[in-house]
């Protein structure tokens, strides 16, 4: 009998449910449509994984363990990879110990255990 009862009270509810979600029906929302708190065009971009990675921003490992940052091509104007490629390397160098005897690029970094670049 308990069985039963909680069947009845689950499709009950189920079938309750549904019926308050009918105003989706009559308007349903586009299947790209961006919501509405989003100004402007959307931008997406690309990274090889080779000349430019997700983790060293194509510095690689020499790159990141340098003591000089990367300069902008145009130093007034750059470019948004440059500032994310600068970006990177400070974020880095500001969390990972990157001198000599450190362990970097022995025991930890890009390029442990497949002696590449990055």
């Amino acid at each position: 009998m308990k069985r039963i009862m909680i069947c009845t009270l689950i499709s009950v509810t189920s079938i309750a449910l549904s019926a308050c979600n009918d105003s989706k029906k009559d308007n349903p929302p586009a299947v790209s449509e961006a919501p509405g708190f989003i100004q402007g065009d959307i931008l997406h971009t690309q990274y090889d994984g080779v000349t430019d990675d997700l983790l060293t921003a194509g510095l690689g490992v020499s790159g990141l363990g340098s003591g000089t940052a990367p300069v902008f091509s145009e130093p007034l104007n750059p470019s948004s990879a440059e500032l994310r490629q600068l970006a990177i390397y400070n974020n880095y160098r500001a969390l990972v110990d990157t001198s000599p005897g450190g362990g970097y690029g022995e025991f930890f970094g890009p390029s442990v255990g497949n002696d590449t670049e990055g």
